[in-house]
């Protein structure tokens, strides 16, 4: 289903590098092609680097096949597309055990690369809503990350259980958004990670992009202050502490017309919401957070659940409904 390319890659054998120029991860069939060459549906990845390079790399463990150990990484300018159409029927094949650490045990392979570098790189989700017939779209820019002890090797790991990915971005490129996770090597079988992201203050119009093809509503108006959250997750659920200030919400509630196929006003339902249900404010304090419990569908990739998780936390209705 895809194509591997690399423009020119580059072993220097004195320095122990590898440089690689133009590396991309390329679906051979389109959006629209890629889901009529599946019985049951996948995420669809577009990946690409304009450049990639390996530092102190040991090169008898390479060539004999005994795995790939780097001192340092650096992935520059690149961005990632993962696409979910969900026309496609859902696999009875459940999808649980494919978090990015469990993945990396269970490669054939050893891996240990010290530090990752990952410079002025995008990543957009993109989902095709069934009930809509609209995509939706989450994006963010400007990455700058850095991933520490990706590491599969059991000596290693007794020594330092956590991969740990930091990584500081905009959303919509607009909001500043940093996320933290670490990753357990010793519970890959249950799947545990942690995540703490961090929101700053955005004009909430803009996840329109997402809202209105995947929650069938449109924010009028949203002013976001700031949005913090501590989650606690494995391969199955997830709970976590939310912190969420934000001022002046409308929302207009919408469905899809069945001549059209565009989406429409629902008159009655947004006005009884912006009137009776939604609260227009929420001045929260530092020590008072909202709690919060999510199941995970088992049929969601990790990107997927971490996408649905993350704005379950900005529009849960504990904090944007009215409590009478």
């Amino acid at each position: 289903m895809y194509f591997l390319k690399i423009d020119t890659l580059t072993l220097h054998a004195a320095q122990k590098s590898i440089n690689a120029a133009g590396l991309t991860l390329q679906p051979r069939y389109s959006k629209q092609e890629f889901g009529k060459h599946l019985t049951f549906y996948k995420d669809r990845y577009n990946i690409q680097f304009k450049s990639a390079s390996f530092h102190n790399i040991d090169w008898y463990k390479l060539f004999l096949g005994k795995g790939f150990i780097a001192k340092h990484a650096e992935f520059n300018n690149g961005s990632m597309d993962v696409y979910a159409d969900k026309n496609i029927p859902p696999s009875t094949k459940s999808k649980i055990g494919n978090y990015p650490h469990q993945l990396l045990a269970r490669l054939k392979i050893p891996v240990d690369i010290d530090t990752m570098l990952v410079q002025n790189f995008e990543f957009t989700y993109r989902e095709l809503n069934i009930k809509t017939g609209q995509t939706g779209a989450v994006t963010w820019t400007n990455i700058s990350g850095q991933l520490t002890n990706v590491t599969n090797v059991p000596e290693k790991i007794a020594a330092n259980k956590i991969i740990k990915i930091a990584a500081q971005s905009k959303l919509f490129n607009a909001g500043s958004f940093s996320a933290v996770f670490p990753f357990d090597m010793t519970k890959t079988k249950t799947g545990d990670f942690t995540l703490d992201v961090d929101l700053g203050p955005m004009d909430g119009k803009i996840i329109n992009t997402a809202s209105k093809p995947l929650g069938s509503f449109e924010v009028k108006s949203l002013s976001i202050k700031k949005l913090k959250a501590h989650i606690i997750a494995n391969s199955y659920n997830a709970r976590s502490s939310v912190l969420f200030v934000y001022d002046n919400l409308k929302i207009t509630a919408l469905k899809k017309d069945n001549n059209s196929k565009e989406m429409k006003k629902k008159k009655l339902a947004s006005f009884l919401a912006n009137t009776f249900i939604i609260n227009k404010s929420n001045t929260m304090a530092e020590t008072q957070p909202e709690y919060l419990t999510y199941k995970r569908d088992p049929q969601r990739s990790f990107f997927s659940f971490v996408q649905v998780y993350f704005f379950s936390c900005l529009m849960e209705p504990r904090y944007v409904h009215s409590p009478v």
